[in-house]
C-alpha cells in the first residue's frame, strides 16, 4: 500500500481573500491526483476541483517552471535597471 500524497499550498487574494490550492492523491485513485483551489471562508467561499492525469500533472509542473523562470528573469531585469 502507498502512501498518501497531500500539497497545500495556502495564499492571499490581491483582494485579501484567503484560500489555498491542493492536490492530492490516495493511493487508491489509480492514475488521477484531485487537484482543487479553494477561496474564501467554509460556507461562503468559492470551491474548485478536477481529476488530474499524469500528463496534465506534468503540464502542470511544467508550467510553474517556466512561470517560476519568468519572474527570476523579471527581477534579474529589475535589478540591472537599478544598478544602472
Amino acid at each position: 500500500m502507498r502512501n498518501p500524497v497531500s500539497l497545500i499550498i495556502p495564499f492571499i487574494a490581491p483582494a485579501g481573500t484567503r484560500g489555498a490550492v491542493t492536490l492530492q492523491h490516495d493511493g487508491q485513485s489509480g492514475d488521477k491526483a484531485r487537484l482543487a483551489i479553494d477561496m474564501g471562508s467554509q460556507g461562503n467561499g468559492v470551491k474548485a476541483a478536477a481529476p488530474l492525469a499524469l500528463d496534465g500533472m506534468r503540464q502542470l509542473v511544467d508550467a510553474l517552471i517556466e512561470c517560476i523562470y519568468a519572474v527570476e528573469r523579471n527581477g534579474r531585469l529589475v535589478a540591472d535597471k537599478e544598478e544602472q
